[in-house]
């Protein structure tokens, strides 16, 4: 994903030189940051600037909510539009597919919006837009989410009763994989319509994937309420390999406590299978396992690259298939962690730990 943010003076006349009838000084009407399902859903915007902005283009209900929630945390200072916080809020508010950009402009508050708004939502022509503005004190925060989701599921849940069921639609040349709250992990075609009921209370993880791309990845969560957990939130980023390591030990053990584990043992075994991964990323996780004295099938390995420790993280503990390895009762890690001008890369080897 794709972030980029841009700090405007706001133009003195409206987008491409229009005449506005918007009260521009009148506090924006945001849409609601939470929803009950997932779902695409054209609808009207409830914000007049936003609408005179789009100009009749579509607009989503779901990723304006998403906007919304972003704008709120920005405009008080609660928060920014870091890959994992615009992942927690397009969940929130109900949007299950991957957000191809994001952007944020400042403004005056009650000044019109610049012209660069008008042009970011023509080039996003035929997609999928969320775009709010939200008042912090003397400034109009506009955020906008872009995504073309390649498939639509439907309205799916985010919530069920325990014993509830779930129907995911059919998704051609798709593979389905869903992970339970222990960590069980389960795939298939999704030639035809896929349904399952859910007996195992918390979080389950769900992900849709067609020719090595992620279509859709969702949580949903049976018999209790979808936490906000905030859970790796980016701080600033590391300045060598020493420091980016003990960062990813702190969040790697704040994810399991969220789930009610204890910390992952760091163990110098793994330590060495990570290195291994570093330079030669496609070894077999069987060949790690043996070397390490780990029963085959109990090991699973990744690597990540991004800005920052969190953001790298993220993309691992929000993949199915990390699951089995990230939320084992007992478990053993290693990782190494390198800094360069380009960011943060890791190398994680997660194992099971089945000494008594």
């Amino acid at each position: 994903m794709r972030i980029v943010v841009l700090l405007f003076a706001a133009c003195a006349s409206g987008p491409l030189g229009r005449q506005s009838a918007v009260a521009w000084d009148e506090i924006p009407r945001l849409p609601s940051p939470t929803s009950a399902t997932y779902a695409i859903v054209p609808a009207k915007p409830p914000d007049p600037g936003v609408e005179f902005v789009l100009d009749g283009k579509p607009w989503d209900a779901s990723l304006g909510g998403a906007a919304a929630a972003l704008a709120l945390a920005v405009s008080t200072d609660r928060g920014s539009i870091t890959p994992p916080e615009v992942r927690e809020a397009a969940w929130r508010a109900g949007w299950p597919y991957p957000v191809a950009e994001v952007r944020a402009w400042t403004t005056k508050a009650g000044e019109p919006p610049p012209e660069e708004i008008t042009s970011w939502v023509a080039r996003w022509d035929g997609a999928s837009i969320g775009l709010v503005r939200a008042r912090g004190g003397l400034e109009d925060v506009w955020i906008g989410l872009a995504s073309r989701p390649a498939v639509d599921l439907g309205p799916l849940p985010r919530q069920v009763p325990k014993g509830g069921s779930i129907a995911v639609p059919a998704v051609p040349g798709a593979i389905g994989r869903v992970a339970d709250p222990e960590g069980g992990v389960r795939s298939g075609e999704l030639a035809s319509q896929w349904s399952s009921t859910l007996e195992l209370e918390g979080e389950w993880l769900f992900e849709i994937e067609r020719d090595g791309v992620i279509l859709a990845r969702f949580p949903l969560y049976v018999g209790l309420v979808p936490p906000e957990l905030a859970l790796l939130v980016p701080t600033e980023p590391p300045t060598d390999g020493p420091k980016a390591d003990a960062i990813a030990v702190e969040r790697l053990a704040e994810v399991r406590d969220a789930y009610g584990l204890p910390p992952l043992e760091r163990d110098p075994m793994l330590d060495a299978a990570s290195r291994t991964v570093v330079s030669a990323p496609q070894v077999d996780a069987e060949i790690l396992a043996s070397r390490a004295g780990i029963a085959p099938g109990d090991l699973w390995h990744f690597t990540c690259s991004a800005q920052t420790v969190e953001t790298c993280l993220d993309n691992v503990v929000w993949r199915v298939d990390a699951r089995t390895g990230l939320l084992a009762e007992e478990g053993l890690f290693g990782l190494t962690s390198a800094v360069s001008p380009k960011g943060v890369e890791l190398a994680l080897v997660v194992a099971l730990d089945r000494t008594e």
